[in-house]
C-alpha cells in the first residue's frame, strides 16, 4: 500500500477546502489539560440539559478527576470537567468527561460514523499536537483495520490522544496513546467507541435543551458538493429473470445481492461542474464519439464543450467524459471538499435504480411511463431519428435534458432512466455474464455503464440492462454521477 505521510504544521493545510470544511466542528472538539501538565483533546458525544459530555483517551485524564476542558466558545475561559468512566490499563482504554454547566452557546455533540472506514478512505483529525493552542488539522488516510484498532498515515503528536478521526465530518475512531516520539497513527475504531458509550449510557450526537448553532467563525455551506441521497442497506435481485422480455445474456443469472449504506447523487454531474474542475486543474478532454450502429464514430473538433449534434447549457449532464475523465473530476472534487466521492458499483447503482421494486423499469412495468421519468427516445426523436425504436410518449426533448426535469425514482433520484448513460466503477466481463465484479471496483477492463439516454428506447431503459465501455472512450450520450460512503 502507497501512503502519504503527512505532518501536523498547520500552515500545510489551513488554507484548503479540505480543513476549511471541518472547521464547524471546532465547536464539538475539546482541549483536555489535567493539573501534572498532561494534554490532549476530546470531543463532546452528548448534551443533556445543561451538562455535556466529552471522551478522550484514558492516559489523558488518569489519575485526574477534574481536569481543564477548554471548549472553542472559551478559548480564554477553561471548565472544570468531571471523570465519571474511566478505562485504563489498554492503549485503547477511553474515558468519559462530564461538564456541570455554564456551557456556552453554539456547543455541539459530534455525530458517530454508522461503521469502520474502510482502508484507503481519507480522514482528518482536529486536535492539539504539542499541546499548541490552535484546533490544528491534520489529514492522512486509513490503512488495514482488525478487531481492535486502526491504522493511520498520520504522525500522532503529543496532545492529539483522545481527539476524533474525522471521516466524512462524523468521528470514526478516537486517536490512541502513542510509543515513541512519533509513530505510526493508530485509533479505536468506531465500533469499539459505540460499544463502549452505550454501556456507559450515553446517547451518542444529542444535543438536547440548546440551539445547536455553530460559531461566527463557521465557513459557508459546501458549493462543490453535489445534492446526495441516503441509499439504505439492502439485499435485492440482481439481472433479468429467466421469463422476462427482452432480456440479454449478460443479465444472467439473476441472484441475490446485499448492498450496504451508502448515498448516490440526486442528479447527474452538470456540464457546469465539470467545466469548474477543468477551469481550476486546466484538465484536457479529448474528442468526442458517436456511436453509428457497429462502431464508435469519433467527431473531429467535439468534446464535452462542443458535443456531437447538439448543444448544451450549464444545468444539462455533462456528456463526452471518459471513465478516466470522471475519475479526474472526483480526485479534485474530493481534494477541494474534504469529502469522499467515487463511482457506484454496478450493484449499487442497480439497487438504486430499483428502489426496491422488482419492476421491468425504474418506475414500474408500463413502458409508456417512460416519458415521466426520464429523457427517453420518444415521439420528437422520431421526428429526427426515423428509424429509432421509441416509447409511445413524449418528454419534449430531442437530446439531452436539463437535470431533474422528470419524476424522481423510489428513492429520489432523478434521471436515473435516460438522459445519459452513467459510468460505473465496475468491470464488465463480456463473455459469462454476472461474476461478482458487479459488486465492487475494478482498475483494468472495460467499465460497465448503466440507465440509457435521451437515445434509447423501451429495451435499454430496462433496471436490468447493462452495457461495457472502454475507460478511455467517451461518447454523447454517457455522462456518470457520483456515489459517496
Amino acid at each position: 500500500m502507497r501512503w502519504v505521510w503527512l505532518v501536523w504544521v498547520g500552515w500545510l493545510i489551513a488554507g484548503s477546502a479540505w480543513a476549511e470544511n471541518y472547521d464547524a466542528l471546532r465547536a464539538g472538539i475539546v482541549k483536555v489539560t489535567t493539573t501534572d501538565g498532561r494534554i490532549g483533546t476530546g470531543f463532546v458525544v452528548q448534551i443533556d440539559g445543561n451538562n455535556a459530555y466529552v471522551v478522550t483517551a484514558s492516559h489523558v485524564v488518569e489519575g485526574e478527576q477534574n481536569p481543564a476542558l477548554t471548549l472553542y466558545q472559551r478559548q480564554n475561559d477553561p471548565l472544570r470537567g468531571q471523570v465519571i468512566h474511566l478505562e485504563g490499563g489498554d492503549p485503547r482504554g477511553l474515558a468519559l468527561v462530564k461538564i456541570n454547566g455554564n456551557l456556552p452557546s453554539g456547543l455541539v455533540a459530534l455525530p458517530l460514523a454508522a461503521d469502520n472506514v474502510r482502508p484507503d478512505e481519507s480522514i482528518v483529525l482536529i486536535g492539539f499536537p504539542l499541546g499548541g493552542g490552535a484546533w490544528m488539522p491534520v489529514v492522512g488516510q486509513v490503512g488495514t483495520p482488525n478487531n481492535k484498532d486502526m491504522t493511520m498515515s498520520a504522525i500522532i503528536e503529543e496532545g492529539n490522544s483522545g481527539g476524533p478521526v474525522l471521516y466524512n465530518r462524523q468521528v470514526a475512531g478516537v486517536v490512541m496513546k502513542q510509543s515513541g516520539e512519533k509513530t505510526f497513527g493508530k485509533a479505536v475504531p468506531i465500533s469499539i467507541v459505540k460499544t463502549t458509550l452505550e454501556n456507559w449510557g450515553v446517547v451518542v450526537g444529542s444535543s438536547a435543551h440548546l440551539p445547536v448553532t455553530m460559531p461566527a467563525t463557521s465557513p459557508e455551506p459546501c458549493r462543490l458538493c453535489p445534492d446526495m441521497v441516503n441509499i439504505p442497506a439492502g439485499d435485492f435481485w440482481m439481472g433479468s429473470a429467466d421469463n422476462e422480455p427482452n432480456a440479454d445474456k449478460d443479465e444472467k443469472p439473476r441472484h441475490k445481492v446485499h448492498v450496504d449504506a451508502f448515498r448516490l447523487a440526486k442528479y447527474e454531474v452538470s456540464r457546469a461542474e465539470f467545466e469548474a474542475f477543468v477551469e481550476a486543474t486546466g484538465h484536457v478532454s479529448g474528442e468526442c464519439g458517436i456511436w453509428d450502429g457497429k462502431q464508435l464514430v469519433i467527431k473531429a473538433g467535439s468534446s464535452w464543450r462542443n458535443p456531437p449534434s447538439f448543444e448544451q447549457s450549464g444545468d444539462h449532464p455533462v456528456v463526452c467524459v471518459s471513465h478516466d475523465d470522471a475519475q479526474a473530476y472526483i480526485r479534485w472534487l474530493n481534494q477541494q471538499t474534504g469529502f469522499t466521492y467515487r463511482l457506484p458499483t454496478e450493484a449499487e447503482w442497480e439497487y438504486a435504480a430499483r428502489a426496491g421494486a422488482s419492476t421491468t423499469y425504474p418506475w414500474g412495468n408500463a413502458v409508456d411511463d417512460a416519458c415521466r421519468f426520464g429523457n427517453v427516445a420518444d415521439q420528437a426523436a422520431r421526428q429526427t431519428f426515423k428509424d429509432w425504436t421509441i416509447a409511445n410518449c413524449r418528454d419534449g426533448y430531442v437530446y439531452t435534458a436539463p437535470r431533474g426535469q422528470f419524476l424522481p425514482n423510489g428513492f429520489g433520484l432523478y434521471d436515473i432512466s435516460g438522459n445519459v448513460w452513467e459510468w460505473t466503477c465496475s468491470a464488465y466481463n463480456t463473455k459469462n455474464g454476472y461474476d461478482g465484479s458487479e459488486k465492487r471496483c475494478s482498475s483494468a477492463g472495460l467499465r460497465a455503464i448503466r440507465g440509457g439516454s435521451w437515445d434509447n428506447g423501451p429495451v435499454d431503459l430496462r433496471s436490468a440492462y447493462r452495457g461495457g465501455y472502454n475507460p478511455v472512450n467517451r461518447d454523447f450520450n454517457l455522462g456518470f454521477r457520483l456515489a459517496q460512503d
